[in-house]
């Protein structure tokens, strides 16, 4: 899974239309009785950073034979290309067009904190000893299903 930081605006999400018809008669309400307040707590999609998932459908070969989690490997070059912002991913010498699809659910992207057990290895409950931090959420992806067109480059002498 790659993960990309989203950089857009929080929209708040528009008020509910106010109905005509009060939710309880105003004879059964004492003026002593005080209305609960909505939460203080912020929600969770606006205080957490917005990150991207891109999906590829197909199999990425890695140049290097052995996979390490110490050692990261470049993907490819990705961007939102032109006035329709259509994602674009370049990986080596294909150019693959994408389209943005939004989750039903958001997905939320966590972290193991330090504790004992080091590295990670067998991730059982006794080694997250130390628990988990959320890092951010995840409310889109970046879908890549279409073939990709190969780009054609020249060497220079």
């Amino acid at each position: 899974m790659v993960l990309i930081p989203l950089k857009r605006k929080l929209q708040n999400s528009p008020p509910e239309p106010q109905s005509n018809t009060p939710s309880s008669p105003p004879s059964t309400q004492s003026p002593n009785v005080k209305k609960a307040k909505p939460s203080s707590l912020p929600s969770p999609s606006s205080t957490l950073p917005k990150l991207g998932m891109i999906e590829l459908n197909g199999t990425l070969l890695s140049p290097s034979v052995s996979l390490s989690t110490s050692t990261l490997t470049e993907l490819g070059l990705f961007y939102l290309d032109g006035q329709s912002k259509c994602p674009t991913l370049v990986v080596g010498t294909h150019k693959i067009k994408g389209r943005r699809v939004g989750l039903k659910k958001g997905m939320l992207v966590c972290r193991k904190m330090g504790g004992e057990g080091g590295k990670g290895g067998g991730g059982g409950l006794a080694e997250v000893k130390g628990g988990v931090e959320i890092v951010g959420v995840i409310e889109e992806k970046f879908l890549f299903d279409s073939y990709p067109k190969t780009i054609m480059r020249t060497k220079e002498r």
